[in-house]
């Protein structure tokens, strides 16, 4: 599994966050789950229960927000992925994996998607 060094504490003080860094510990991806579309969440459930099973940090979107709002979430709260799901994604049965720190993005399908991550090492 690809580890990463990351920020491992933050907290909030009047909506400022104030965050600290901890060199010593290597810590999981944290994959946000961005599901547009609505028939899709219950496969991202899913999805996102097999993803911490192998002990990655997973956030899924249930407030069933625009998908601007939740890659403004997904960077707020310092994801290193974004899994998106749209109407098209859903009828293809893939996903958009997005790499936050980069910009990178791929297409890969919905069955392969544990295996991608399961198989990142550092």
């Amino acid at each position: 599994m690809k580890l990463f060094k990351r920020w491992k504490h933050s907290i909030s003080i009047n909506g400022n966050y104030i965050k600290y860094y901890d060199n010593n510990k290597n810590i999981a991806p944290t994959v946000y789950i961005v599901c547009v579309e609505n028939d899709a969440l219950g496969s991202m459930n899913q999805m996102a229960k097999e993803l911490r099973s192998i002990g990655i940090k997973v956030l899924l979107e249930t407030l069933r927000r625009s998908m601007k709002a939740q890659m403004r979430a997904a960077n707020k709260c310092n994801a290193d992925y974004a899994v998106i799901v749209g109407e098209q994604e859903q009828i293809n049965k893939t996903v958009e994996l997005k790499n936050l720190s980069d910009g990178n993005q791929e297409t890969i399908d919905q069955k392969n998607l544990f295996a991608y991550f399961k198989s990142l090492t550092f």
